[in-house]
């Protein structure tokens, strides 16, 4: 006796469509991605999502992960050799409140951001608005690209502003000697 084709739908590796019709077994590869792709636009129809939902939601991924990556090299420099912050509050913030602070300013200003931006989303200044977003952080994680290949042939520069770092916007977290 045959099984109904309705007890397969439990498998984990079979993906079943908002209409009920049993899918082909996700891949464990590159094309899960590409699964997870369809999966994604599927709840967003399932949810009502308009394109412009879908959108911004990609939009606001990309500004979330580009500010976590920045705020990873960020720490990564303030809390070994130092380095300028050309950004008054977050340098102060470097100074006199340490790691955690740092952490959460900047979760709670992209946070603050993201939400005005998806809050608005239905205008077209709103997208126009989260492209100079993404293409701000684009350019600061091209720029963290370059100061990493730079700051190695650098390292007798940056141990000089590291000594005479009285009187400059050099910070440095973690050692009590910071400005």
């Amino acid at each position: 006796m045959e099984r109904a084709p309705d007890s397969l739908s439990a498998s984990p590796d079979v993906f079943q469509t908002p209409s009920g019709a049993r899918g082909e077994p996700a891949d464990r590869g590159w094309a899960s991605l590409f699964g997870g792709w369809k999966r994604f636009r599927d709840w967003c129809h399932a949810h009502r999502w308009t394109r412009r939902d879908m959108r911004f939601f990609c939009y606001a991924l990309a500004i979330v992960l580009m500010s976590v990556a920045d705020l990873k090299m960020t720490l990564v420099y303030v809390t070994s050799v130092g380095m300028t912050e050309a950004n008054p509050i977050a340098r102060f913030l470097m100074v006199y409140g340490g790691v955690c602070s740092i952490v959460a300013w900047k979760a709670a200003t992209v946070a603050c951001g993201v939400f005005i931006l998806w809050r608005i989303r239905r205008y077209p200044a709103a997208e126009v608005g989260a492209w100079i977003c993404c293409a701000i952080l684009g350019a600061l994680c091209v720029h963290w690209f370059r100061y990493n290949d730079q700051v190695t042939t650098l390292a007798t520069e940056v141990m000089h502003l590291h000594e005479l770092r009285n009187g400059t916007d050099w910070v440095v977290v973690g050692d009590g000697k910071s400005e």
